[in-house]
């Protein structure tokens, strides 16, 4: 049942993916316009910000939603904050180490060469960025209403995963909830690829 309800996450993962990339598309806009009007050699803090929310924040909603699925409306209080801030730490830093090293390169092309990481991962990196935070979002409502002295279990779907840390999270047993399993999380998921999920458990 919770396998299902999580391919029922399908249109909330569409609706953060298309946000996700309207803040990219305003973000590259932003770092162009800042190139032009430099008029010193151009450093990546002329660029991009160090640190940002503006991606974690273009999902948040999405986020207590898919969060709202898993505990099904009965933690109204859910913080979607930690999830968000995850999303715009991964997001943010990963683009500002690579424009970072282009602007280093001293490449004659920056504009160009900007535009096609933004184009990359507008392309093939934000569907799986917004796949993996709404389904962490999923299981961490769904662990806020575990009963009390109930374990719970790290479960792959169809008894299989291609991620390998997932087979020792499985082998773990049951834990108590907000246990950290082997592969350093509380839940899923672990990469792209993972499809797990994290169940109350009847050992």
């Amino acid at each position: 049942a919770m396998f299902a309800a999580v391919d029922d996450l399908d249109p909330i993962k569409a609706a953060a993916t298309s946000a996700l990339k309207r803040v990219l598309a305003d973000q590259l806009n932003e770092v162009l316009d800042a190139r032009r009007r430099v008029d010193h050699p151009v450093s990546i803090d002329d660029l991009l910000p160090s640190q940002t929310t503006v991606f974690g924040d273009a999902i948040a909603t999405m986020i207590a939603e898919a969060a709202q699925r898993g505990h099904r409306g009965l933690v109204p209080d859910w913080d979607p904050t930690p999830v968000a801030a995850a999303v715009s730490a991964e997001v943010g830093q990963a683009l500002r180490r690579r424009v970072a090293r282009l602007v280093e390169s001293g490449t004659d092309d920056l504009d160009v060469r900007v535009r096609a990481v933004y184009r990359e991962w507008r392309r093939e990196r934000v569907e799986e960025v917004a796949r993996q935070a709404t389904t962490a979002a999923f299981n961490l409502g769904a662990l806020a209403i575990v009963p009390d002295g109930t374990s719970v279990a790290w479960t792959m779907r169809d008894g299989d995963c291609p991620v390998e840390e997932c087979a020792a999270n499985t082998n773990a047993g049951p834990v108590a909830p907000g246990s950290v399993f082997p592969s350093g999380h509380v839940v899923p998921p672990v990469s792209a690829g993972c499809r797990c999920l994290v169940v109350p458990s009847d050992r």
